[in-house]
């Protein structure tokens, strides 16, 4: 990614998270170059070279197989109503299928109706489930008194941590 694609990914961002994090060349490189688990497509402006919109396609393998999960479809609004938002959902989901995922799925705000009709039109539905999210993006900034971290962040064990300077070590974080 260039400087450019760094900006305008950062102008992207803030349409489409309540508490937006933007990124730095770092966080974006750490995203992209995870070839396996993660596909990030952009629709570009071939006039103007900006990015008119992003998604990203993130696969897991677990024990019932492979899952695959859109995330972060987002069409700046000024390029909103081109097709645009379509096009690139249908990039993750041939993705997807490529792949051979089990199925796919997304989240999406309950009030971004244009957004949810076009899911729908894509074959998407309401699966009933509860959705639930702890945050923890404040993790670095905080004493945490308990963690359990998956065996593939820290290799083929797992681990209990009481100190978050322990944490720090392991993963070699700097805070």
């Amino acid at each position: 990614p260039t400087q450019r694609d760094l900006k305008d990914i950062n102008r992207l961002i803030p349409q489409i998270a309540e508490r937006p994090h933007l990124l730095s060349m770092k966080e974006l490189r750490r995203v992209t170059d995870q070839k396996e688990s993660c596909r990030v497509i952009i629709a570009r402006d071939t006039e103007t070279g900006r990015i008119a919109g992003m998604c990203a396609l993130t696969l897991v393998r677990v024990f019932t197989g492979l899952l695959a999960m859109v995330e972060d479809v987002v069409v700046d609004s000024n390029y909103r109503g081109m097709g645009i938002g379509p096009m690139l959902t249908k990039k993750m989901i041939n993705v997807a299928k490529a792949k051979r995922a089990k199925h796919i799925s997304l989240t999406t705000n309950s009030a971004r109706a244009a957004a949810n009709a076009m899911y729908k039109k894509m074959g998407f539905f309401l699966k009933e489930r509860v959705l639930l999210r702890g945050r923890l993006l404040s993790l670095w900034h905080h004493k945490v008194n308990y963690m359990l971290f998956s065996m593939r962040d820290i290799g083929s064990q797992q681990i209990h941590l009481r100190n978050i300077n322990l944490l720090k070590s392991l993963l070699g974080r700097k805070c």
